[in-house]
């Protein structure tokens, strides 16, 4: 029995891609010149009449090292350029798989999004990019709570603040290592509460939401319970 003809997804994808680059490009009236100027700047380079056949979709593909550059040169989100965000409410994100624009996006920033015929997601990349996330949001926490304690040092709720959010950061830090992920550099001013000589396995964070601590507030809470064991 003849196979399945191949699907013409990937140029389909590619011809987006480069349509959506001269977008943004000339939103910018910006010229394709400027534009290859920038890439090669950025250290790739992509001569003018190379981005031409990108935005003209005559290649068939892009890759990945375009995508960033582009991205970079442009200004605009990487996902603003893979998928038509804001033009269109549906995209084939795989060949022959269409679903919502913002599914797909949501799979691009890494929820756990399952597409017919697929696998689910794997739980050690889903949890590497779930505390790099939850890493992010708690470093702005704590530079907001470092600054107002240094407004009002004596005001027992900052201190409060900062106590908690000192303890939450190490304790995330160290969750991530006993999951064998190395955790981001810390800014220079919160470089000081990288502080904890030893992973914490036993640990998870858990997002509070809105809380006493605003919407960037954590906690740390004990690990459930192997399957099977006692709780």
């Amino acid at each position: 029995m003849p196979g399945k003809a191949p699907s013409p997804w990937a140029k389909t994808l590619a011809q987006g891609i480069g349509a959506r680059v001269k977008h943004y490009r000339e939103a910018q009236g910006m010229t394709g010149r400027a534009l290859s100027a920038r890439c090669t700047d950025l250290g790739l380079e992509i001569r003018p009449a190379v981005l031409s056949t990108i935005e003209t979709g005559v290649r068939d593909s892009i890759t990945t090292a375009e995508m960033l550059v582009l991205s970079a040169a442009l200004g605009v989100p990487l996902a603003a350029l893979l998928l038509p965000v804001g033009k269109s409410p549906d995209v084939e994100v795989l060949p022959d798989v269409t679903v919502s624009v913002d599914k797909a996006l949501a799979w691009i920033d890494g929820d756990p999004v399952r597409f017919p015929g697929t696998t689910g997601p794997l739980g050690s990349a889903l949890v590497a990019v779930t505390n790099t996330r939850r890493h992010s949001r708690m470093v702005m926490y704590a530079a907001s709570a470092r600054e107002r304690l240094t407004e009002s040092p004596d005001d027992q709720a900052r201190q409060r603040e900062w106590e908690m959010v000192k303890d939450n950061l190490r304790g995330l830090r160290a969750t991530m290592r006993a999951y064998g992920e190395t955790p981001p550099a810390l800014p220079g001013d919160l470089a000081d509460l990288d502080d904890t000589p030893e992973p914490i396995p036993d640990v998870v964070i858990t997002d509070i939401g809105n809380g006493a601590w605003g919407e960037a507030g954590f906690r740390i809470g004990p690990a459930d319970p192997p399957s099977g064991g006692d709780a």
